[in-house]
């Protein structure tokens, strides 16, 4: 056969250049890829919508579970510093109204149904109008009155109608011509 000369059919120009090696390799790569990002988010509904009916049935079965019974909580132990009595030495800073100097509670370990004393005393010089308070318990509150004992000493006595096992908060106020002061003492909170 005779050697012919190798004439290659004339294609028409229509404004694209014919794809080369390097341009068919990045549209494979392109392809892959677009097809990696659309594989991936049908894998994720797919396992997303099985975690979902998952965590309802977890639901519906924990509902039907028994709650585990909690322990009953410890009361905190009161420690008396005096026999049977809790003195609680009270500081203030610059205050207006009378300075309380000290709180004594008797029994400081009170059970419900006991009597329980409350004495306060003031700073020396001080003069009280007069001083209220309340004492919060376990599941609920008793309003104080005092009485005045001697020159910067006050008492009251509550039965007590609840326990103090969990809640034991005094909260007092005293008044004077200057102002009113007010302190809380909390043996059990």
């Amino acid at each position: 056969m005779p050697n012919l000369p190798n004439i290659a059919p004339s294609m028409p120009e229509t404004g694209s250049t014919p794809l080369t090696k390097s341009s068919k390799k990045t549209a494979v790569i392109v392809l892959l890829v677009f097809l990696f990002i659309a594989i991936s988010g049908l894998v994720f509904y797919y396992y997303k919508g099985i975690k979902t009916k998952d965590a309802s049935t977890q639901i519906s079965t924990s509902a039907t579970l028994k709650p585990t019974p909690q322990p009953t909580p410890t009361p905190i132990p009161l420690k008396p510093d005096t026999g049977l009595q809790g003195t609680y030495s009270v500081s203030q800073g610059t205050h207006v109204g009378p300075t309380f100097k000290q709180v004594i509670f008797d029994p400081l370990d009170a059970q419900k149904g006991q009597t329980l004393s409350i004495t306060v005393s003031f700073k020396d010089g001080d003069v009280v109008d007069g001083i209220a308070g309340s004492l919060q318990m376990d599941n609920s509150q008793a309003n104080l009155s005092f009485q005045k004992l001697d020159s910067g000493i006050w008492q009251t006595k509550v039965n007590l109608t609840d326990s103090v096992l969990y809640k034991y908060i005094l909260n007092l106020t005293a008044k004077n011509s200057s102002g009113s002061s007010t302190i809380k003492v909390a043996p059990r909170s």
